[in-house]
Order: C-alpha cells, then sequence, then structure tokens
C-alpha cells in the first residue's frame, strides 16, 4: 500500500491551479499522530509514503520528527513533496528522500526554488505540472535549463486536472503531444514519463486505485476522484470497508464504460485515476493516443 500523507493544508503561498480552498492553506491545523498510528496499523503493511500537503517545509520542526518516528514503524520508504521556496534543516535527514515542485517561470518565488534546488546538498527529482501556460513553452527551452543543473535526478511531468477549486483549460492531447517533445530530448537527467510508459506499455503498471490512499489532517482516508462536473477532488472514504466498495465499483465502471473497455491499455493505462468517460469523443486521462504512439516505438 502506498500512503499520500498531508499532516496539513497549511501553505506559504497560493498557485493559481492548486486543489486546494485559501481557507485549507491558512489552515495550520496539523494531523494528530496517535490517530496517523492507528490508520497506519489499519493499512499495513506499507510500501511507501509520500509527505505533501499544503507545503510540507512549513510544520514545526520537532512535529516532523515525531511525525517521523510514527512513520518510520511502518515503512522505511518516505518521500516529501516540496515547492522548495524553503530548505528546512530537516530536508537534508539522509533517511528520506526529498522531491521539488517546479513550474519554470508559472509559480510564485520560482526564482528562490531554482536557486534552492541548485545549492541542495544531494540529487533529488523535480515534479513538474502540465498546465495550459505551461505546455504553450518550448522544452528545449526548459531543457537547456535543467540540464544545466547537477542536482537535478529525475523530472516527472504530471497532467493537470480541473478541480474543485480552479477550472484551466486543459486539453488532454496537449498533454501529450507535449510528453512526445520531451521523449525526443536530449537530457542529463531520467525522464520519469518514459519509464511510466514502458511500464504501460508492457502492461506492468497498475492504473485501479487498489493501492493508493490518501490521509488529510482531519485523520480520514480518501480517494482521489471525480465529481458530476468532472472535476477532481479528495472523495472521504468512512472506513475501509467503504474503500473496498469504493475500488470494485471503479474496477466495474473501467470495464463496462464505453470508452476504457474497448482499450487494449485497460488496467495498465497511464492514468493516475480514472474517471468515468461517457462518451468516445471525449479526451483520455489514460492517454490512449501517446501509448499507441509509444508502442510502436517500443516495436
Amino acid at each position: 500500500m502506498v500512503i499520500s500523507l498531508a499532516p496539513s493544508f497549511h501553505c506559504n503561498f497560493r498557485c493559481p491551479w492548486c486543489y486546494l480552498s485559501v481557507d485549507q492553506l491558512r489552515d495550520k491545523s496539523l494531523l494528530d499522530l496517535s490517530t496517523l498510528e492507528q490508520k497506519l496499523q489499519e493499512v499495513a503493511p506499507i510500501d511507501h509514503v509520500d509527505i505533501y500537503g499544503g507545503e510540507p517545509a512549513t510544520l514545526p520542526t520537532h512535529y516532523v520528527e515525531q511525525l517521523l518516528e510514527v512513520l518510520q514503524k511502518y515503512t522505511k520508504s518516505i518521500n516529501v513533496i516540496s515547492n522548495f521556496s524553503v530548505v528546512p534543516k530537516w530536508f537534508h535527514r539522509a533517511d528520506l528522500s526529498i522531491s521539488a515542485s517546479y513550474d519554470w517561470t508559472f509559480r510564485e518565488h520560482h526564482e528562490k526554488v531554482i536557486n534552492n534546488i541548485i545549492g541542495f546538498s544531494r540529487p533529488i527529482p523535480i515534479l513538474m505540472l502540465a498546465t495550459e501556460e505551461l505546455c504553450r513553452v518550448d522544452p528545449k527551452e526548459i531543457a537547456s535549463v535543467l540540464n544545466a543543473i547537477q542536482t537535478i535526478k529525475s523530472l516527472e511531468i504530471k497532467p493537470y486536472s480541473t478541480n474543485q477549486f480552479n477550472q484551466h483549460n486543459m486539453d488532454w492531447t496537449v498533454f501529450e503531444e507535449w510528453i512526445k517533445q520531451w521523449l525526443n530530448l536530449d537530457l542529463k537527467f531520467e525522464l520519469v514519463n518514459r519509464s511510466l510508459l514502458e511500464r504501460s506499455v508492457q502492461k506492468i503498471y497498475n492504473a485501479y486505485s487498489d493501492n493508493h490512499l490518501y490521509l488529510g489532517p482531519d485523520g480520514s482516508f480518501s480517494v482521489l476522484d471525480f465529481d458530476l462536473n468532472d472535476q477532481e477532488y479528495f472523495r472521504p472514504m468512512r472506513d475501509l470497508n467503504e474503500y473496498k466498495q469504493w475500488i470494485a465499483n471503479e474496477r466495474k465502471m473501467v470495464q463496462q464504460n464505453e470508452f476504457c473497455s474497448t482499450c487494449q491499455w485497460q488496467g495498465h493505462c497511464a492514468t493516475e485515476h480514472y474517471r468515468n468517460v461517457k462518451s468516445i469523443d471525449r479526451s483520455c486521462n489514460g492517454f490512449r493516443n501517446l501509448l499507441d504512439w509509444y508502442a510502436t516505438l517500443e516495436d
């Protein structure tokens, strides 16, 4: 099981594409650690934990020490995802991996972020969100900057989804074409999207949500889902029984909907979470066209 853990939703600034409300980002409430331990016991064994938010760098140091002590009882694989505008001392701990979220010049304090990445103590993975604005930038321009930074270990480009707090225009086919351009570049770091596509084409990747839970500051489990307006949100789960029923319904939805049921990549496509595509005319967040194209390269 993989756990995405948000001990707090508090953040030091708001991005235009953030999936959290202004009130959530201002709230400094912290997840109760006894509740956390109870939840971890329920889902153990745990393969990996991602700590995100909000912004983990804003967490009090004494709380972080106790938080990590609890987590390390259940897993040795802990990653922190940060906007990297601030780099606290605990980011340098050898028992943690650190990922930096960097979105070119479209995020506040982007110059500070890139300088913090350059000056970090070890190579780190970079996460980039492919918003409509970012996909207008020539990947060669971005790659020329990133190739010059020795502390970049890898780059993963995440697709943007509309959510309940912002709805930017984004066509999945635009994302697919942008990724194709990246795949043709000479990069001095790993492009994670390439390995993800390889796993999908080889039908190793599990596209279902039956191994991934989210845990927020209120101590409740949730899953990523889409509402009736096709906007991404965290759907709370009352308990693990509800989660098991939800993942059974997800699998049934995918196997029955007219788009996914006829797709050769069903269950292995490049989506992070399925939505209920009702028509073959609608774009696909499993990136079927990209997978079809990449499969021809593999042949």
